[in-house]
């Protein structure tokens, strides 16, 4: 039994460490601030021991709740008949405390300077315990279902507010393929924005599925920069909470709480990923289909997998083998026997999938050449296996984030099932298995091929898959948000909980800060640049946008570069072609050469392809060429991404410096401006060796 003595001394240990080292995290913040006492400012000073002791009475009060219960019993009390009384002022103060932390960590320029784990963690905890008491419905201060409840919902909020970072008008890239990717959405729906060169295709290296999602926006002709962003937010939280309240009402729709908020717990789950929306909108299909009459679920499984094949050629199994383990286990077996009538809904249904996910593809694809030429094969690039451990590019590495990710969950389904909670055969049991162990052996493969290993976006068809066995189960008995009795069930339900919701707390942080704040905040977090000298370097430093003056001077160096540079000859948008896409330049769009397709053809080192590169670098094709900024060093396997990096560096950088001069590189807007090098020469000896020479 899971006795109130063990749960006092857990709560009691972990607080302990959490506020010494939130002390520690708050005492790097406030030290070199001054000269006043060691180096401490005044004010500093101040404010630290005002921290400490405040640290100091929540803990002498969380002893008392914990261990001295009785001797507060009044004033607990006096707080639940207030919860009763003012019911519109309690549900004011949830709201106030879910926007209030996302107010502070995303929205001013404290985000920067509270980066400590510690110190959101603390920030997080009094949140959950205000929201808990607040959520609390029952004649107790506290009850595990508001727990539950504060938990989830500040999660989710979180959550929200990560998906949307990025929402700003900032006409340039923000991160490496942000601003192409724009590009490739809008080419499915408003291809008139650009003025396209005769015989030039209009075609994107990205999959039909994804522009189809990303690409709804452009269908509005006046659609801005910072609409598109958000609505390619809102496609990374939306579609998730539809699909975990679908797929939960459909396991068990009564009692309603339950649902919802296993719901937002789904969500949250499959956020750990993330997972592109398309597989989530296929995997709501798949969902819909279950328990459905054929009439209604076989139209749903072949759109769910011809849908889920044209966003990524690796999902074209995927709703197939989701709904074969839905039907399969949530059939009655009585006598030990699959029904009749679940053999006909299964093989339909599978059928269906399959269909959808080969067949259906192919001959559309033949009759209108639709889905061809976007992927590529896993052989086609080197796997680096040592990506599933702990690395420069992905910290924890795929096996550890994963066992983080899924490991509570599948200990407790796995706990219930050995306990006899949850009663399956031999053939159920196996229905759920081969499964998920075919999407892990994909997932792992696919996150050590090169350009992966990142995240765990690459386990998505896993993840669904878990989701998927979790709504089995809780179908049979709501065995997430119940307090177990035992220690390992509790503790299992506890980390089920918190891990998901934690997910997104450190990815929060402002975009933009006021100019007069840099100096105070490089201070406050010890980043070591002389503002005066360097202020774009001190904004980079802190990842904030540059200041606006700065932006509309980088737009005056390329519009007036392009203007010139156009009237000679073509100008090449390597990088950055969501200038053209929302006008802030004029130019017509060379649709050869974006950067993503380099990047995957660099790294699946395609010297064929890269020949007709170079021979048109070598013959000078563009007048003026738009990139990031180029470099040319290798780097070894302790930094991030250094295989992409040197792939990038032979294949791309080195070559296109010897035919090019960069005339001007603005680091701040990822932006540099090549023109051809007249000096040039034989630049054979920048190319790598399995091209040889270029001829013009």
């Amino acid at each position: 039994m899971m006795s109130a003595r063990s749960i006092k001394l857990s709560l009691t240990f972990l607080a302990a460490w959490l506020l010494v080292a939130a002390g520690q995290e708050m005492y790097a913040i406030a030290w070199g601030t001054g000269k006043w006492w060691g180096e401490f400012s005044p004010r500093w000073a101040a404010f630290f021991l005002f921290f400490l002791l405040g640290e100091a009475l929540f803990f002498i009060f969380l002893l008392l709740v914990l261990w001295r219960a009785h001797s507060l019993s009044r004033l607990a009390s006096l707080f639940v008949r207030w919860r009763k009384r003012w019911r519109v002022a309690r549900w004011l103060l949830v709201v106030l405390c879910l926007l209030l932390p996302v107010w502070f960590f995303q929205y001013t320029p404290w985000g920067i300077v509270v980066r400590g784990q510690a110190l959101r963690g603390l920030i997080w905890s009094l949140e959950v315990i205000c929201l808990a008491f607040l959520l609390t419905s029952e004649n107790l201060p506290f009850s595990f279902a508001g727990w539950a409840w504060a938990i989830l919902l500040s999660g989710f909020s979180f959550a929200t507010a990560a998906s949307l970072h990025l929402v700003t008008s900032f006409p340039f890239s923000l991160g490496w393929s942000e601003g192409n990717r724009l590009w490739d959405y809008s080419m499915l729906f408003a291809a008139q924005r650009y003025s396209l060169l005769p015989g030039q295709a209009r075609q994107v290296h990205l999959s039909l599925g994804r522009q189809l999602v990303g690409g709804l926006p452009f269908l509005y002709p006046g659609l801005t920069i910072a609409q598109a962003r958000l609505w390619l937010g809102i496609t990374y939280i939306l579609p998730y909470i539809v699909l975990g309240w679908v797929m939960f009402w459909k396991a068990r729709s009564r009692p309603a709480w339950g649902w919802l908020m296993a719901g937002i717990w789904g969500a949250l789950f499959l956020l750990q990923g993330p997972i592109h929306p398309p597989l989530i909108f296929a995997a709501l299909l798949t969902v819909l289909a279950w328990g459905s009459s054929l009439w209604v679920g076989i139209p749903l499984l072949v759109l769910s997998a011809y849908f889920a094949e044209i966003s990524r050629y690796t999902w074209a199994f995927a709703p197939a083998m989701w709904i074969g383990m839905l039907e399969w286990v949530s059939d009655p077996w009585e006598g030990g026997r699959l029904s009749a009538q679940g053999w006909k809904r299964v093989v339909s249904l599978v059928a269906a999938g399959l269909f959808g996910g080969t067949v259906l593809p192919n001959l559309i694809a033949r009759f209108q050449k639709v889905g061809e030429g976007f992927s590529f094969k896993f052989t086609e690039q080197p796997l680096l296996w040592y990506r599933l451990f702990p690395n420069a590019t992905f910290a924890p590495g795929i096996l550890l984030a994963l066992l983080v990710a899924i490991g509570p969950v599948i200990a407790l389904v796995l706990y219930r099932i050995l306990r006899g909670e949850w009663r399956l055969n031999l053939w159920q049991k196996m229905a759920l298995l081969a499964p998920l162990l075919a999407f892990l052996i994909v997932g792992l493969i696919a996150s050590t091929k090169i350009g992966g290993g990142g995240d765990l976006h690459n386990l998505d068809m896993l993840l669904l898959g878990i989701l998927f066995v979790v709504a089995l189960a809780w179908r049979d008995e709501d065995f997430l948000f119940v307090p177990a009795l035992r220690a390992f069930p509790f503790a299992l339900s506890v980390l089920i909980l918190v891990l998901p919701a934690w997910a997104a707390l450190p990815r929060l942080a402002p975009l933009q800060v006021e100019e007069s704040m840099i100096p105070t905040l490089l201070r406050l977090t010890d980043t070591e640049v002389n503002y005066k000298l360097e202020p774009e370097r001190a904004r980079r430093a802190l990842a904030v946008l540059p200041q606006p003056a700065r932006v509309e001077q980088a737009l005056r160096v390329v519009r007036q570069a392009v203007e010139e540079a156009k009237a000679r000859g073509e100008v090449l948008f390597m990088d950055q072609r969501q200038l053209l896409t929302f006008g802030y330049v004029q130019a017509p769009l060379v649709v050869e050469y974006e950067k993503k397709f380099l990047m995957d053809q660099a790294m699946a080192a395609n010297a064929d392809f890269f020949r007709g590169f170079y021979a048109d670098l070598a013959a000078h094709r563009f007048v003026l060429i738009i990139s990031e900024p180029l470099y040319t060093p290798i780097k070894d396997t302790s930094y991030a991404f250094s295989e992409e990096n040197n792939a990038w560096v032979i294949w791309v950088s080195r070559p296109l410096l010897c035919y090019y001069t960069p005339v001007e590189t603005i680091e701040d807007m990822r932006l540099q401006l090549l023109i051809p090098n007249p000096q040039a020469g034989d630049c054979s000896e920048a190319l790598p060796q399995e091209v040889g020479h270029a001829t013009p």
